[in-house]
């Protein structure tokens, strides 16, 4: 920037539109440049003014530049586990964000929540910035939902701002699961008999699965006869079982014992 003629030219700035402060020395005529630097975050605004004191000036090659904002935070997490219906336990990571002009989002991949408090958790986690700022800790789980065949190994939770470059915290390359949930079958009863030199039984109810979780209702599939394991006469004898129950879904497994007298 140049001034010429009498007198002085001089930069200033406010962060109001009324107050204006200079900005480095007043530039004398006999100066053929001056250059001036300020700061500005993304998230600010900014006047700028040039000021004359004299009848003539010239001013060329005027630039305003902002620094970027900037995001930190990438990681790679160590693996998560858990049981279909339980989340797992929380992972815990330093983000931060300079020179924002929005705030700093965190995204989770399917399967995935994030929280910015510890508490309340869901698919996007936000940190509010301000003056162009924001920081906090950015708790990472696998959900209580998350499917058993669900892949979750290098899944990236992205940290994004306005204007800034996406930064990702990534998942273990190997050793993230969820173990399928083990259900056992309720709703059945079997009936004392006398003797009568064979081995059948009557069993009676409605089979019902124990043990859903994440408000799931399932009806029991499945085939299954129940018989004495022989003939002859006696107490707490524990029944034979032809055919199984099925699963529900690949969440789940059917374990044993049935019932208690398996």
């Amino acid at each position: 920037m140049a001034s010429s003629g009498t007198g002085g030219l001089q930069v200033q700035t406010s962060t109001d539109g009324s107050t204006f402060t200079q900005v480095g020395s007043t530039a004398q005529p006999t100066q053929t440049y001056t250059q001036y630097t300020f700061t500005v975050n993304n998230a600010a605004v900014r006047y700028v003014r040039f000021y004359r004191t004299a009848q003539t000036m010239r001013i060329d090659d005027v630039s305003i530049t902002a620094p970027p904002p900037t995001i930190t935070g990438a990681a790679t997490a160590i693996a998560f586990s858990t049981t279909y219906g339980t989340a797992s336990a929380a992972q815990t990571f330093s983000v931060s964000g300079s020179n924002l002009s929005a705030n700093l989002v965190a995204t989770a991949p399917t399967g995935f929540e994030v929280s910015s408090d510890g508490t309340t958790y869901g698919s996007t986690a936000t940190f509010t910035q301000t003056s162009g700022s924001a920081s906090g800790s950015l708790r990472i789980r696998l959900k209580a939902n998350a499917a058993v065949t669900g892949s979750y190994n290098s899944q990236n939770i992205v940290l994004s701002s306005t204007g800034a470059t996406d930064v990702n915290i990534t998942t273990a390359s190997t050793g993230n699961s969820v173990t399928a949930k083990g259900l056992t079958i309720t709703g059945l009863s079997a009936a004392n008999k006398n003797w009568d030199g064979n081995t059948t039984v009557s069993v009676t109810g409605t089979p019902a699965y124990s043990g859903l979780v994440n408000s799931e209702t399932f009806s029991v599939t499945g085939t299954v006869t129940w018989a004495f394991p022989d003939a002859n006469v006696g107490t707490s004898k524990t029944l034979t079982r032809t055919g199984s129950y099925s699963a529900p879904s690949s969440n789940y497994t059917v374990t044993k014992p049935y019932r208690d007298w398996e």
